[in-house]
């Protein structure tokens, strides 16, 4: 019962399918029509729009997240 995700590797992919859902909520939701629009957002940080002091890029790198090209 619930929500079942089909990921092939879960371990892996997971995490990225969790990054890309938090990036792309405010735009499915219909709050702003681009992910960089969303201030609240770590989106931002990682393209380079905002110094954000609060991601952790390292973290982000050890495990292998990148920006999707679907939200570029």
């Amino acid at each position: 019962f619930g929500t079942v995700i089909n990921i092939p590797d879960s371990e892996k992919e997971y995490p990225q399918v969790c990054f890309n859902y938090i990036h792309q909520n405010p735009v499915k939701s219909g709050l702003v029509k681009t992910p960089d629009e969303w201030e609240f957002s770590s989106y931002r940080d990682y393209v380079g729009l905002r110094d954000g002091k609060l991601i952790n890029r390292e973290r982000t790198a050890q495990l292998g997240l990148k920006i999707s090209a679907k939200e570029v």
